[in-house]
């Protein structure tokens, strides 16, 4: 996830906004952003008294099933070759971040199951 936007930026386009400086669509051009950006920023602002991001939730946990990518990482040949096992298969369909697949393998080698 992306650093979030300054809470001094998040101001300045919300009080433009506010100000009666335009349209949420032409404030958020001004200040380069993407309108509905510049909308969630106007309601929060309305809602809690603060522009300030979100805190982050705690640490994401990865999809990935760690049997399942042992066998693909350990040289399974039939998930190359386009094989029907259902390890593979499910694999094949899991949909992971490079980065999650990263960690795992740091976390595997780390834990001494390379």
């Amino acid at each position: 996830m992306p650093n979030p936007f300054p809470i001094a930026l998040r101001e300045r386009a919300v009080h433009a906004y506010e100000a009666g400086e335009g349209s949420h669509t032409e404030v958020a051009e001004r200040f380069s952003l993407n309108p509905w950006t510049l909308l969630r920023w106007i309601v929060r602002r309305r809602g809690t008294g603060t522009v300030a991001p979100l805190a982050r939730s705690g640490v994401r946990t990865s999809p990935l099933d760690s049997d399942v990518l042992h066998a693909v990482v350990g040289g399974n040949a039939r998930y190359h070759g386009g094989g029907t096992d259902a390890g593979v298969q499910q694999a094949r369909s899991t949909r992971a971040a490079g980065a999650s697949v990263h960690a795992f393998c740091l976390r595997s080698i780390e834990a001494g199951m390379s």
